[in-house]
């Protein structure tokens, strides 16, 4: 097993730090009870690759779930997707919210809002027992996958509103968030430390549609059909390959082909494929 290593003061796109987000974005999914995050399971998962993480703490409201996972070199601000993502998807509320920190899709900035401060908190507390112990401060990652990539959003833009320091925001097929004047903003202060993975087919980073009023933030990086990652591919490129992988599926199944695909489009969500890709990537952008 590749032993990688996070940059803790590195902004840009590197592959050690877009492992770990991913594989702590994969590990919020590990549960106890009803859905509150399995602290103790998420921890030995990851001291069994690196021994420099020292402790896990989550958070578990309504429908929202998160963790704060420390590091002896660095903390990371991690939100869990959903299990029950479809029905998000067919269900998804697409009033915006006006706030100081700019207008966001109102279902993703509640579903942060309901475990914000506690996890605010829990930074707090973990820096305050760094300074007790003589240490700088540690650098800050966010990070999430789906719904939780939403939410790593509405918490770069509150973290930016305090002027509070990070050193970075990756998010793996996460749905639309702002609107486009908050994007614009947002892209200003955080488009070269903001990483938003899109897997090929993943029909999740396609909602909210545009037409509603709905933008992405930060940099694409664009995983492809054959897994190749790039993060300077134009729209038309990356709707060509999209198209190619559609195809390939379709003259490989025959008549049931489109079936196939629009399995595809949900297997391309999972977040371990996020993670495999970036760990099998040995030419990175």
């Amino acid at each position: 097993m590749r032993r990688w290593k996070a940059e803790p003061y590195e902004g840009g796109l590197r592959q050690g730090n877009a492992y770990w987000m991913a594989r702590i974005s994969e590990l919020a999914y590990m549960t106890k009870g009803k859905g509150e995050p399995d602290d103790e399971g998420i921890l030995e998962a990851l001291q069994e690759e690196d021994q420099g993480f020292e402790a896990v703490r989550g958070f578990d409201h309504k429908s929202s779930q998160g963790i704060v996972v420390e590091h002896k070199k660095y903390l990371t601000i991690g939100y869990r997707g959903t299990d029950e993502w479809r029905d998000w998807l067919d269900n998804i509320d697409i009033e915006r919210r006006h706030e100081d920190e700019g207008t966001f899709h109102e279902g993703f900035w509640e579903a942060t809002q309901d475990i914000w401060k506690e996890m605010r908190r829990a930074v707090d507390e973990a820096r305050e027992r760094q300074k007790a112990r003589g240490e700088p401060k540690r650098p800050v990652f966010i990070t999430g996958h789906s719904l939780g990539g939403a939410m790593a959003t509405v918490t770069t833009s509150i973290l930016l509103h305090e002027d509070f320091p990070f050193t970075a925001t990756y998010t793996f097929g996460q749905p639309r968030v702002v609107d486009a004047k908050t994007a614009r903003d947002l892209n200003v202060e955080v488009k070269d430390r903001y990483w938003r993975f899109c897997n090929d087919m993943d029909i999740v980073t396609r909602i909210p549609a545009r037409l509603g009023g709905y933008r992405h933030v930060g940099s694409v990086v664009y995983i492809d059909h054959d897994g190749n990652i790039d993060a300077k591919l134009s729209r038309w490129q990356q709707f060509l390959n999209r198209v190619e992988g559609v195809a390939e599926e379709i003259r490989k199944e025959g008549p049931d082909g489109l079936g196939v695909s629009v399995k595809e489009y949900l297997r391309d969500h999972d977040v371990k494929r996020y993670r495999r890709a970036i760990e099998d990537c040995t030419r990175w952008p």
